[in-house]
């Protein structure tokens, strides 16, 4: 047995027990919605008039009027149509509770397209459109405001038994998009957070942080991002943290979608009127992320029999680290601090001075995943039917804090 598969033995043995993907999910207990509901949503009872309502959304002088204001497209779209995709951890259950999120599915007479009546805590229940034709991967349709959905999303993802995980576009993959969808790049904001510049005192409060933030958006979008990639030292430590993204000719707005994409899986309509350009942008970047998390899934860890014996297959997911990231103990203690975003909690053991194992745990998925990390490398070891969301929420997330030169060889291939 090699070096690479010995070291995964922690995560073989499980992957030998598991037929077929079941993550360790919590368990949700049956809850229906009963607080006033606050947002009202159209009947819908076939596809038109569910494209309709969402047409009625992204339309700013609908919108303007509803809202009580002036028909003025220049006041923006503080209730812009916006899509979430959402990856599903625990199967998706009609009435459930769990930790502040309580919903209900309703049926609409549109195949795979449910009403989520959502109640967070004891505040007002809120309603959005699922599409749940991917029931892996579910997509909220919403045109609540911004900082409504953030207290959503963060409720329904950012906990340690959450039932859903954010879409974890790393930098790679939101550069692919735009050609993905036919469309061209139009806009983008890049930022940069130093996650290794200490404070003089370590461990006394919070550790000063350098930070860099650049929104660009307009015709020239392109032109700007070669020109600041051709300085190595620059493009190697900012990060996209989302794209603008148009598909479709310019001319009349109901002919062309632009959308912000973030990396976090949230798509939301700047400009132009077309909702199919919109659902192709959502859908194509979706089965963008489906195939390169299954293509990572496909390495995960188990025992075979092989020829009447038993044999370790699958083998390690390899990162590469930048020089820069010499401090390899606070490294472990980033990543594997129980919280967000990274949702990894582990036992290290010291293989030397400055190389590390640590057997862990996906506190979203409950999946048991080894490590080994040194200096320049850092190895994954995950199970078999573990979740390849799990390894592009570390990749995105240490992109973020260490810059795009954090890179994942079979995240990579996967992109071909």
């Amino acid at each position: 047995m090699d070096k690479t598969r010995a070291a995964g033995a922690h995560n073989a043995g499980l992957g030998r027990r598991t037929a077929a993907r079941a993550p360790v999910a919590p368990r949700a207990e049956p809850a229906r919605v009963v607080a006033l509901i606050e947002d009202r949503l159209p009947r819908v009872e076939t596809r038109q008039e569910f494209m309709r309502c969402l047409e009625g959304w992204i339309d700013p002088s609908r919108e303007d009027v509803a809202d009580g204001g002036r028909s003025d497209r220049r006041r923006g779209r503080p209730r812009m149509l916006k899509s979430y995709v959402l990856e599903s951890i625990a199967p998706l259950r009609q009435d459930a509770k769990l930790g502040r999120a309580r919903w209900h599915l309703a049926s609409t007479g549109v195949p795979d397209i449910k009403i989520m009546e959502l109640q967070i805590g004891g505040g007002p229940a809120r309603r959005f459109f699922l599409d749940t034709g991917d029931r892996r991967f579910p997509t909220i349709h919403t045109n609540a405001r911004l900082e409504v959905m953030d207290s959503v999303v963060d409720a329904l993802t950012n906990e340690a038994h959450a039932a859903f995980d954010t879409m974890w576009i790393h930098y790679g993959m939101l550069e692919s998009i735009a050609e993905a969808v036919g469309g061209a790049l139009v806009g983008f904001t890049m930022s940069y957070t130093d996650g290794f510049v200490a404070s003089a005192e370590r461990g006394h409060g919070r550790p000063d942080l350098e930070s860099l933030k650049i929104t660009i958006s307009g015709s020239k979008a392109r032109q700007l991002d070669a020109l600041m990639k051709r300085d190595s030292g620059f493009r190697d430590i900012v990060v996209y943290r989302k794209v603008r993204v148009r598909r479709g000719p310019l001319g009349d707005e109901s002919g062309y979608a632009e959308d912000d994409i973030a990396s976090t899986g949230y798509f939301a309509v700047r400009h132009g009127a077309s909702v199919q350009d919109h659902l192709h942008i959502v859908q194509e970047s979706k089965d963008m992320y489906s195939r390169t998390v299954s293509e990572l899934e496909s390495h995960g860890l188990g025992i075979d029999d092989v020829g009447g014996r038993s044999a370790v297959v699958g083998h390690a997911l390899n990162f590469a680290l930048p020089d820069r990231i010499a401090d390899i103990d606070r490294l472990v203690d980033v990543i594997f601090s129980a919280a967000q975003p990274f949702w990894l909690a582990g036992i290290r053991s010291t293989v030397k001075p400055g190389y590390y194992r640590v057997l862990a745990v996906d506190m979203h998925t409950g999946d048991p995943i080894t490590f080994e990390i040194a200096g320049g490398m850092m190895r994954v070891y995950l199970p078999r039917n573990g979740c390849g969301g799990t390894i592009l929420r570390l990749l995105t997330n240490l992109q973020a804090r260490y810059g795009v030169d954090v890179t994942c060889r079979e995240v990579e291939q996967a992109a071909g």
